[in-house]
């Protein structure tokens, strides 16, 4: 089951680049959580839900021009994954593209997501692991 979980992450950071909310609520159990660590409009609120997804996507396409996330390191942890890569954002209203660390810590539950918590800091990510 652990690797298909696996599978799920690729597919949701695909669906997050094209902007694609339908995609990445399809994996998502309906009360599932996102605990975003982006700056501003979304630091510290959590979203919950298909109808939070969506929501979470329009805040930060509020904010920022551009963003991609680019992740070369997944490790399969049973009902969890973690996964290592980057963040490429570009601010509203700048031509400075950013990019920094990004972690992502997805919890799983009959092949559905349950929560994420993103960290822009690894060692953070993986101290959260365990």
């Amino acid at each position: 089951m652990s690797s298909a979980n696996v599978e799920i992450v690729r597919r949701q950071i695909d669906a997050f680049n094209r902007g694609d909310p339908d995609a990445i609520a399809a994996d998502w159990h309906p009360e599932g959580t996102w605990e975003p660590a982006s700056v501003a409009p979304v630091e510290g609120r959590p979203y919950v839900g298909p109808e939070g997804l969506r929501q979470f996507l329009a805040d930060y396409a509020e904010t920022w021009d551009e963003f991609r996330l680019n992740y070369a390191s997944f490790a399969d942890l049973g009902e969890r994954v973690l996964a290592l890569g980057s963040i490429e954002v570009r601010h509203r209203g700048s031509d400075l593209p950013i990019c920094r660390p990004h972690a992502m810590l997805y919890e799983f539950s009959d092949g559905k997501i349950v929560r994420l918590r993103s960290f822009l800091d690894h060692g953070e990510a993986q101290a959260a692991a365990g």
